[in-house]
């Protein structure tokens, strides 16, 4: 909370340098109207954590998964994030996977609002990968879906110059710091340095 109310404030005085009179005459949280308006101060809100709550939806969520799929084909990751084997159900609903997950994600937000993005990926990793990287910079859809896709050829064709590496999946700052080391940066690098051995 500290952080954000320090890069808050060094963003405001940057703002209010450039206002007239330097001082701001009202503010917003509201994105849109912050980057339309210069002259707004940043306001930001602080929601108060409700886990039973976002327990109790999330179990919810889990719920319309089970109408789809078998409790033995759903990992749960965390709270808001599951991996989903559709590969036996496709055949059974008569759809590629685009289509099943925008079925199921459909029925997700007409039930409680909330909108999902989906990641589709030939295995784990490339589906951890599409999430943490790919779908960030998609456009949503009007109601706010996102679908990403990423198999052994497009991680390459997208990915293999994507920075900064901690980006990737597992790949934190401590290890990071071991590629810099051999330096590597990007996943070419690595493909570069075996090429020349």
């Amino acid at each position: 909370m500290f952080e954000v109310k320090q890069r808050v404030n060094q963003l405001n005085n940057k703002r209010k340098s450039r206002t007239l009179g330097h001082r701001f005459r009202c503010g917003s949280c509201s994105r849109k109207e912050l980057i339309n308006n210069k002259a707004l101060e940043i306001g930001f809100r602080i929601a108060k954590p409700r886990m039973k709550l976002y327990e109790e939806v999330s179990a919810y969520i889990y719920g319309i998964y089970l109408r789809y799929i078998s409790a033995e084909d759903i990992h749960v990751y965390s709270i808001d994030e599951a991996f989903i084997d559709v590969t036996p159900y496709l055949k059974l609903y008569d759809c590629n996977p685009v289509e099943l997950a925008d079925r199921i994600i459909s029925d997700v937000y007409r039930e409680t609002g909330i909108t999902a993005t989906v990641v589709i990926g030939t295995n784990l990793y490339l589906a951890k990968v599409a999430m943490d990287i790919v779908a960030k910079h998609m456009t949503p859809t009007k109601v706010g879906f996102k679908v990403a896709e990423l198999n052994e050829h497009t991680y390459w064709e997208q990915l293999w110059d994507h920075q900064p590496i901690t980006d990737f999946w597992r790949v934190g700052k401590g290890y990071a710091r071991r590629l810099d080391r051999l330096d590597i940066h990007k996943v070419i690098d690595q493909y570069n340095r075996e090429g020349e051995a």
